[in-house]
């Protein structure tokens, strides 16, 4: 059995603390483990989550997709997910719903120190959630009850059914319904069969991590089926931004910007070779022409290494006071 530990990948933060998150996970795909894994053999492999720390939203998201990408290079692999043995990060797991969501995936080694574990009503909001496109209307609604809760929106510092919670509960909604839209069409294809994931938690005060991705046919197969015909991945980006003026009826992610931009956060978009990163946190997009401006202006494309689908990782803040 091949056996891949994602502490690994994780280099210590100042406080000698190891970190599942966005970096850590992308580190291994980018490595000889995850391409002698793709060519390999082996019919059985163990993912383990022993010797992290802490386990970021992010990370955790990614750790769905590199089982859904080893699944697709083969079916027939058994694929076995070791969770912590106990402590607060297997409470985290157990509270969050990954360990139900990510058993759709994996098997998991320790499934029994899972009924170890006493889970009080979910803290922080955070939330796991698998999506396609006959669920993407229940999830939307169950997201959109997770943000009226009473718990979510104290820990954004809000107090439920004031005036704030209603003016920002809607831009949040309208992030996540249209992005989790557009990843959810743009992972279809015989392989993935149009399936991806979202969590949303808060990550510290005041500042909540929406992570959304999948491991499907990416933005450039999608975008070229379109008819658009994009010479790379970065292109594929910088199109799926700006499809609303190329298709007046298309909203996608350029409306998310706008969203982004009055929840004073940032979004970073990944799509097979290339990402990109964009901070809204200075910039409140009003207009169509200053949304169009700030991504032809601001939006700076990076390679990385290659991973097949779009995968989506944006912080949003409470609304910014009107100006």
């Amino acid at each position: 059995m091949d056996e891949i530990r994602f502490s690994q990948f994780a280099a210590p933060w100042r406080d000698e603390k190891t970190r599942l998150d966005w970096k850590t996970a992308t580190a291994l795909f980018g490595s000889p483990n995850w391409q002698e894994l793709e060519l390999s053999t082996t019919s059985e492999v163990l993912f383990s989550l022993r010797g992290i720390d802490y386990l970021n939203p992010d990370g955790l998201l990614w750790v769905l997709l590199l089982g859904e990408r080893a699944r697709q290079v083969d079916r027939n692999r058994t694929l076995w997910l070791e969770l912590p043995h106990e402590g607060a990060s297997l409470r985290y797991l157990k509270e969050s719903a990954f360990a139900a969501v990510s058993s759709e995936v994996f098997m998991l080694s320790n499934p029994y120190d899972l009924d170890r574990v006493d889970v009080p009503a979910p803290r922080r909001g955070l939330r796991f959630y698998r999506v396609d496109i006959d669920s993407l209307g229940s999830v939307v609604s169950d997201v959109g009850c997770l943000l009226t809760s009473s718990e979510f929106l104290k820990g954004l510092g809000i107090v439920p059914f004031d005036e704030v919670a209603f003016e920002y509960v809607p831009p949040f909604l309208g992030v996540v319904s249209e992005t989790t839209k557009n990843v959810v069409q743009h992972s279809h294809s015989t392989l993935s069969g149009g399936r991806g994931y979202i969590v949303i938690g808060e990550m510290r005060t005041g500042v909540t991590r929406i992570c959304i991705g999948d491991a499907g046919r990416g933005l450039r197969s999608s975008l070229d089926a379109k008819g658009a015909n994009v010479a790379d991945d970065a292109a594929a980006i910088e199109g799926a931004l700006l499809y609303h003026y190329a298709n007046p009826e298309g909203e996608g992610l350029f409306r998310v910007l706008q969203l982004v931009s009055f929840l004073e956060g940032a979004i970073r978009i990944r799509s097979g070779a290339r990402e990109v990163f964009l901070d809204l946190s200075n910039d409140y997009l009003r207009t169509e022409d200053e949304t169009r401006s700030f991504i032809e202006e601001k939006a700076r494309y990076h390679k990385c290494a290659n991973f097949p689908g779009v995968q989506v990782m944006i912080d949003v803040r409470r609304p910014r006071e009107k100006r």
